[in-house]
């Protein structure tokens, strides 16, 4: 099981109400999270400040994820060499 966390870093979809989820709350979800079994992160680098909030928090929770990650990859992905992929990923 995994917990998709878009509201850790940004305003994030059409019945939410109060926004951005709070730090100090990013960090008792997780923790929770932990303790319940869940060990898996969704994020993707076009969820606003997600991965470092990420980050931050499990580092000062002291608790471990697989983190998955989705790639912002161009539009034109399809023509680029490997090279090229990875220079864009990385960049």
């Amino acid at each position: 099981m995994g917990l998709g966390t878009v509201q850790f870093g940004h305003r994030y979809g059409v019945n939410n109400i109060r926004g951005q989820v709070p730090y100090s709350e990013v960090c008792a979800i997780l923790s929770r999270a932990s303790e319940r079994g869940i060990n898996f992160l969704d994020t993707s680098r076009v969820y606003g400040t997600s991965e470092s909030v990420l980050g931050k928090a499990m580092k000062e929770i002291g608790k471990e994820f697989v983190v998955c990650t989705k790639l912002d990859l161009p539009e034109n992905y399809r023509q680029l060499s490997e090279t090229e992929i990875r220079t864009a990923v990385f960049d």
